[in-house]
């Protein structure tokens, strides 16, 4: 089991956030815990843009999908679209390919 998966799985009891997964086009994976039924997709873009301090230049999309910056709530807007990461009785974990630019 990856440092990863090991992360999601300590905090699968508590179903009120979901693990958002963030992979980079090289490959780097990091994971950042968002609350289901309160978070936006302007949330999401906030903390990104504050880790990657390049200009809002970053871009997300779930698969070939790109996610706006819009003040509607993101799982209620991308439910449709987005598809578990790993397989049950794991906790359920989405990805987000991250492109900031860089890589």
């Amino acid at each position: 089991m990856t440092p990863l998966e090991m992360m999601i799985k300590d905090h699968s009891n508590n179903i009120n956030y979901i693990p958002l997964i963030f992979e980079k086009k090289c490959g780097y994976k990091f994971v950042i815990l968002f609350f289901k039924n309160t978070t936006t997709c302007n949330d999401i873009y906030k903390i990104i843009d504050n880790l990657y301090n390049n200009n809002k230049l970053n871009c997300l999309y779930i698969n070939n999908l790109f996610v706006e910056r819009l003040d509607e709530l993101f799982f209620n807007k991308y439910r449709q679209n987005l598809k578990p990461e790993y397989d049950l009785p794991d906790r359920v974990s989405y990805k987000l390919i991250l492109d900031d630019h860089h890589t």
